[in-house]
């Protein structure tokens, strides 16, 4: 896992594409669903974070993700994988599956506008908590691009 500002973007070793797209960013990029090469692709979204326990670890196989919050802030929890038990089974088509909540505590971070986070698969996350026990309004952008 990366976390990083986005004026960094560059440094890491990434697709043109994938950088290009990311410095053009600002609050007005479309919602839905951008393609940017045949393994690379952004989903921009927008929804309310929420309460803590309501969110729950995922993890991807195929696609590392790129994630940028462009309005307002979430927390970001991140774990070990392989000490996480399975909640639902790995969904192919969707690149996804998802786990309970661990016993141990977690890692976390804060991603607001002006950083991102890389995390590849392997990397289980917990993303759209509230930050500071306050719920806020996101738009974000998720990169994701095919692991080799």
């Amino acid at each position: 896992m990366i976390y990083d500002k986005l004026e960094n973007i560059s440094k890491y070793e990434l697709p043109l594409c994938v950088v290009d797209f990311i410095a053009g960013l600002d609050e007005s990029v479309p919602l839905g669903k951008h393609i940017l090469s045949e393994d690379c692709y952004a989903n921009v979204e927008e929804y309310y974070t929420k309460e803590h326990e309501l969110c729950f670890f995922e993890n991807h196989r195929i696609y590392t993700d790129i994630q940028i919050v462009i309005v307002g802030q979430e927390r970001l929890d991140f774990y070990l994988k392989n000490d996480l038990k399975v909640k639902e089974q790995y969904d192919k088509s969707r690149d996804i599956e998802f786990f309970y909540l661990p016993e141990k505590s977690h890692n976390s971070l804060e991603l607001l506008n002006g950083y991102f986070t890389i995390l590849n698969p392997g990397e289980a996350h917990r993303p759209q908590m509230n930050y500071c026990d306050k719920t806020c309004k996101v738009k974000k952008v998720v990169v994701k691009i095919k692991s080799n």
